[in-house]
């Protein structure tokens, strides 16, 4: 016995349930990622405030935190990662090459996270909690949330731009 004989999908009971369950699954899923959206943007435009950047509103716009977080962190090529992030998305066709980019784009951006932290006086190795699958990315908000409070403490620049 098949299983498309156990289920009859010609049954239009079975389609109209199919797609409200999609339906609600993917607007939890698109009012969480929301939720995130905002909480980033929102802590990422006060620490920005917080280091003395007047245009750390940039922070609403998608991707903009980037450049807030990487002008923070006193990057000298603050522009560069966030746009390699996007020519990642971009080039993804491209065999090899788009991973390759979206690779050393996470590995930067690890690297540029800690950095935040460290600016913040928090210790840099807190990011390793991204790695976990979503509870890090909580566990890495609450983290900035709390550290905005936090003293600033601009870092100095090192050959690529960041602190040592």
């Amino acid at each position: 016995m098949s299983m498309n004989s156990l289920i009859n999908y010609s049954q239009p009971a079975n389609i109209h349930a199919l797609m409200v369950f999609l339906g609600l699954f993917f607007l939890v899923v698109f009012l969480i990622a929301l939720v995130f959206y905002i909480l980033g943007s929102l802590i990422m435009m006060r620490l920005g405030k917080r280091a003395g950047i007047s245009w750390a509103w940039v922070s609403w716009i998608p991707g903009g935190a980037g450049f807030v977080q990487a002008k923070i962190i006193n990057w000298d090529l603050f522009w560069l990662f966030p746009t390699l992030s996007l020519a990642g998305v971009l080039i993804d066709r491209i065999h090899y090459v788009g991973w390759l980019i979206t690779l050393v784009v996470a590995v930067f951006s690890m690297i540029q996270a800690g950095q935040l932290l460290g600016a913040f006086g928090r210790s840099p190795y807190l990011v390793l909690l991204n790695l976990i699958p979503i509870v890090g990315s909580i566990i890495y908000l609450v983290i900035l949330f709390k550290i905005q409070h936090n003293e600033y403490q601009r870092p100095e620049k090192t050959w690529y731009g960041g602190n040592r």
